[in-house]
């Protein structure tokens, strides 16, 4: 995933804030549970924010494959798109 991605979430995907993180419903997975630090990820994909700012603001620094690695396996599971696209 390019740095430049900005990811959004897809209209259909609703979430759910749980004390562990979240619950994650769509009509077409399961239901997903992240843990906080997903969940932390997933607070910040808002359709303007790109990749390497969501790494600059989580202040992950040396760990920014478990983000990108996320982000991947969300668009995977489109749960995501980009955000220049429509939804």
């Amino acid at each position: 995933m390019e740095l430049s991605y900005i990811p959004a979430i897809m209209d259909r995907v609703k979430t759910r804030e749980e004390d562990f993180g979240c619950l994650v419903f769509t009509n077409y997975t399961p239901i997903l549970s992240f843990n906080s630090d997903a969940y932390s990820i997933w607070k910040l994909i808002d359709g303007k924010r790109s990749v390497a700012d969501i790494i600059s603001v989580l202040g992950v620094g040396n760990n920014s494959n478990m983000v990108i690695e996320f982000l991947s396996g969300c668009k995977d599971l489109n749960l995501i798109c980009n955000g220049s696209e429509s939804i």
